[in-house]
């Protein structure tokens, strides 16, 4: 699915990839709602490693992003 996705639109497969996990999570986070209070925990400490890896490589992507523009006037 992800691969015809990206053949059809051309679209980033890492960005494709991040969308259908991120939608996974918000179906997750419905699904676990009833369950007892140990899978959501484990969910939460899922999505909060998430969030920081997620947050780190942006921040990383950033810096590389910028040392690269200076490098051209370098």
């Amino acid at each position: 699915m992800i691969d015809h996705l990206v053949n059809q639109y051309a679209i980033n497969p890492l960005a494709v990839t991040v969308l259908v996990v991120g939608i996974g999570f918000l179906i997750g986070r419905f699904l676990f709602n009833g369950l007892p209070s140990l899978i959501g925990w484990v969910m939460k400490s899922i999505k909060n490693v998430l969030s920081v890896v997620v947050g780190a490589a942006g921040t990383v992507a950033l810096v590389i992003g910028v040392i690269w523009i200076l490098a051209q006037f370098a």
